[in-house]
């Protein structure tokens, strides 16, 4: 695909077409709806974190008088990128940090900075979206770009990042992530639930499709009176203290 320009146009196609349906398929509840809304209405200046493995959904926040521009690698892959979100009407300035793993490579980081920076200078209403763990990591690990951007043009840093069940989930070092919308999985779940050797059931997909959650209304509703945690009932375990509790999200 790299090294065809038609391949190129057509993976961008793809992946413009992905974010499309994604986004008006997937039932998303959004936190920092506030923030999200004053971005959106295109006024100030905002620069957006977005980690590298939630980057596919960003495209799909640009409305109608927001001035948008990513920061893409200045390699061929983000060429693909940089045409996917040229669907959405976004803009971009291509260059990166440097890759650790190539070291003597000048990757364009400074000039995509200084071209960011002309932009805040220039445009009064803009947002520039970047990936502070990128071009390689580690994972979410930020480097320093985004925070010398943020101080030289005096604009505020706004986290942002996606997260859906069901997803496809990459075993790249960012952990990308591809939404699967839910009605295309329960269509198929029902064409399949008819072959007996098909070996997981329609009721089984949805139930992972909805989630799994034990909350005490659920509890409540099967006659459970969920009693709230307490070292106090750990008593069995002993001498033994219990300085920490952490929590997990239930499948």
């Amino acid at each position: 695909i790299r090294s065809s320009a038609f391949l190129r146009h057509v993976a961008a196609f793809l992946g413009a077409s992905i974010i499309w349906v994604a986004e008006r398929t997937v039932r998303w509840t959004v936190e920092g709806a506030e923030v999200r809304g004053r971005i959106q209405t295109g006024k100030g200046q905002w620069a957006l974190a977005v980690p590298h493995g939630r980057v596919l959904m960003v495209p799909a926040e640009r409305r109608p008088g927001l001035n948008a521009v990513a920061m893409i690698s200045a390699n061929r892959d983000g060429e693909i990128i940089t045409e996917t979100v040229g669907w959405f009407g976004v803009r971009t300035v291509r260059g990166s940090s440097i890759d650790p793993r190539k070291a003597d490579r000048d990757r364009g980081g400074r000039r995509a900075l200084n071209d960011a920076r002309s932009i805040f200078d220039t445009e009064p209403d803009v947002l520039v979206a970047i990936t502070p763990d990128g071009p390689r990591g580690p994972l979410l690990r930020p480097k320093g770009g985004i925070a010398v951007l943020s101080a030289a043009a005096g604009v505020p840093v706004v986290p942002w990042v996606f997260s859906t069940k069901p997803a496809l989930v990459m075993g790249s070092w960012d952990k990308f992530m591809v939404p699967v919308p839910a009605f295309g999985v329960s269509t198929a779940a029902t064409l399949l639930d008819r072959f007996e050797s098909f070996p997981v059931t329609r009721d089984q997909l949805k139930m992972l499709l909805e989630g799994n959650g034990c909350t005490p209304s659920a509890l409540r509703s099967l006659g459970i009176d969920p009693v709230a945690f307490d070292n106090a009932h750990l008593g069995y375990l002993g001498k033994s203290t219990v300085r920490g509790t952490w929590h997990r999200n239930a499948a």
